[in-house]
């Protein structure tokens, strides 16, 4: 009796632990395609807590095919953390600079390791202008953060190009 015991325990508990570990992480911002040259690039991507790039969940094709080449100021921070300078592809989903709108992109966290994470968003606003979202969530735990966000570069109107972004932890 003992041994059905134990052995219905663990059943359940090894069905509590893979259900603890699949997780969805979604993570959505407005949109406002800016006017003119040098804009409208962005990269969205998952990082460990040493800071190292994990996935690379979304990041427009013009900088992850070589753009950043031509003009440096486009994601450099991204740019660095992909490590693009030593390898010619990435790990991600690239695509054309998207329409204005509300915009998802997912990271299907089945199987992976459970723990604490940063979603990091980082977008090019304007030649040198730029912002990067960052948060910590934890994939464990269901839950929804707004992170704020860290511009450089003077105040500028193109500010307006990525707003309202929310990520979940599903």
């Amino acid at each position: 009796m003992k041994t059905k015991i134990l052995s219905i325990l663990i059943i359940m508990f090894m069905f509590l632990e893979l259900s603890a570990q699949t997780k969805t992480v979604e993570v959505s911002f407005s949109y406002l395609k800016q006017r003119g040259f040098s804009s409208n690039q962005f990269a969205v991507w998952v990082e460990d807590t040493n800071g190292v790039l994990v996935k690379t969940l979304y990041a427009t094709a013009f900088t992850a095919k070589g753009g950043w080449k031509k003009r440096e100021a486009s994601l450099p921070e991204w740019v660095k953390k992909a490590g693009l300078a030593s390898k010619p592809e990435i790990d991600g989903v690239t695509g054309a600079t998207p329409s204005a709108g509300s915009l998802t992109y997912e990271w299907d966290f089945s199987g992976g390791k459970a723990g604490d994470y940063f979603i990091c968003i980082e977008a090019t606003l304007r030649s040198e202008k730029r912002v990067i979202y960052r948060a910590k969530i934890n994939t464990a735990k269901a839950a929804s953060v707004r992170p704020e966000p860290v511009y450089f570069g003077d105040d500028s109107k193109e500010r307006s190009m990525i707003s309202n972004v929310v990520i979940t932890v599903k």
